[in-house]
């Protein structure tokens, strides 16, 4: 008999045609230095700073796992930990070209839907904030069987 929480007895007013979506988010954070060369001479971006960056990993699945979860939040933070220790600490000009929060953002979602076949199907945003002020988001469209 299935549990009764896991298959609500009702879907409200929805009508059946609705679907319904389960979205995680991973948060992580790293210290790193970078500097923006193609700005102006004279723009305080251009030389080099650092920031404490805050990242968010947004996964999306119509279904969860056998477990109950989008993804399993552990084998994920391993796969961060190898990224993350290839930043933290470290310049991104090292890394990328010109790394700003987007660059960035964009270059952290396919390092990770390249090392996984589950977060090629479900991750669907990174979002990397650099300041208070700053916030980018790199999104993709994930396709749903």
């Amino acid at each position: 008999t299935p549990h009764p929480q896991l298959n609500p007895p009702t879907r409200g007013n929805l009508p059946l045609s609705h679907k319904h979506m389960f979205e995680l988010k991973l948060t992580y954070k790293f210290s790193a230095a970078h500097r923006l060369e193609n700005l102006p001479e004279g723009h305080k971006c251009r030389r080099l700073h650092g920031h404490n960056y805050e990242v968010a990993l947004f996964v999306r699945d119509e279904f969860l796992t056998g477990a109950g979860f989008v993804v399993d939040a552990g084998e994920v933070d391993e796969l961060m930990e190898g990224v993350v220790s290839e930043l933290d600490h470290n310049s991104l000009n090292e890394v990328l070209e010109q790394p700003s929060s987007e660059r960035l953002a964009e270059w952290l979602f396919w390092r990770l839907v390249g090392m996984s076949e589950e977060l090629e199907s479900k991750l669907f945003a990174v979002e990397v904030r650099e300041t208070d002020k700053i916030l980018a988001r790199f999104e993709v469209a994930v396709s749903q069987q």
